[in-house]
């Protein structure tokens, strides 16, 4: 059997990338894949390396090497207490780290879609004078790995920073992930993708009657799921939370509940 999928999560690690971002070959449709920068470089690669089936077998060969090898080397993150500062260090960063790497132009392809993250400390106490977000962090990972890791650092331990020349400990509770819309080096809006999980099973009640037995068949139930994208979708460009012209897929993965 071809290693196609361990070949490519090897590249990605030696471009210090997360080779999770692989998944995204075998999960997304081309036309979404080429709307961001990161989908075209991993496209681009895949290509030069002779790749282009993503099947199962690709699939499982990446989640394997990814669960196996240590995480990608020369993963950074960048923080601050406001978002467009976080950003902006990142971008900085990003863009000297692949100067430096100028004979690959896959290095850290990963970071053009990063992990961003927002921390906060604990909710305030009754009477507390103490804005909501007071003393929040934005982070922004190049890779899965190193931000997970470090979330679960700080969450278990704290964030130490030099503040004054002291060494300083905020304590954090709370941590929220943040789309980021632009690019990491480019005018480019829309560069990240975004993802919305809804879960069809919190309305089960409705489709069954008083005794419990079904009120519509299982077929009348999968077309309705299949029909649900497209009617959800055009709610989104309705109340102008996505543009006509944006690109935008689904992906229905339905559990039965008759």
């Amino acid at each position: 059997m071809p290693s196609h999928g361990e070949d490519l999560a090897r590249r990605l690690a030696a471009s210090h990338t997360s080779p999770a971002v692989a998944y995204f070959l075998a999960k997304l449709p081309q036309s979404t894949l080429q709307s961001t920068t990161l989908g075209q470089l991993l496209v681009h690669l895949a290509g030069e390396m002779g790749i282009s089936k993503f099947d199962s077998d690709f699939v499982s060969q990446v989640k394997a090497y990814a669960q196996s090898a240590p995480p990608p080397p020369d993963g950074f993150y960048e923080y601050a207490h406001r978002k467009k500062e976080a950003l902006e260090k990142f971008q900085k960063t990003l863009k000297r780290k692949r100067e430096e790497a100028k004979d690959d132009y896959h290095a850290y392809l990963g970071a053009f879609m990063p992990f961003v993250v927002q921390f906060l400390k604990p909710r305030p106490e009754k009477g507390e004078d103490r804005a909501p977000h007071s003393g929040s962090l934005f982070f922004v990972f190049s890779t899965y790995e190193l931000g997970v890791k470090t979330c679960l650092d700080i969450l278990r331990r704290g964030f130490q920073q030099t503040v004054n020349f002291q060494t300083v400990t905020t304590v954090f509770t709370q941590l929220y992930e943040i789309r980021v819309p632009n690019s990491m080096l480019a005018d480019r809006n829309n560069d990240r993708l975004a993802y919305m999980i809804l879960d069809w099973e919190v309305e089960e009640h409705k489709l069954r009657g008083e005794d419990g037995s079904p009120r519509l068949s299982r077929y009348d139930v999968d077309q309705l799921r299949l029909a649900f994208p497209l009617w959800f979708y055009r709610k989104l460009v309705e109340v102008k939370a996505v543009g006509p012209s944006e690109v935008v897929s689904s992906k229905c993965l339905f559990f039965s509940i008759l």
